[in-house]
């Protein structure tokens, strides 16, 4: 049930390939600055948030159609926070 939880949690994201809900649930909801990655590991877009899971939910929101989420869904492969 944890992942089935957490997607009733976070409601009705587009994820990308490799990204589950519990990494997404996993983030903070405070503020900072995450990065994400692609599958080589490099950044491809770093982000300041109040809160970051909030703004990382909405990238990934199923009713947000910009060029920029739609980017993000087909490249991005890890999310980290970063620390500093």
């Amino acid at each position: 049930w944890g992942e089935l939880e957490v997607f009733f949690q976070l409601g009705n994201l587009i994820l990308p390939k490799g990204l589950n809900y519990s990494a997404i649930a996993g983030l903070p909801s405070g503020p900072g600055v995450y990065l994400m990655k692609d599958e080589k590991g490099e950044c491809i877009f770093k982000g300041k948030a109040e809160n970051i899971l909030r703004k990382v939910q909405n990238h990934f929101a199923l009713t947000n159609r910009s060029r920029r989420s739609h980017m993000l869904r087909s490249t991005v492969r890890k999310i980290e926070v970063a620390n500093g």
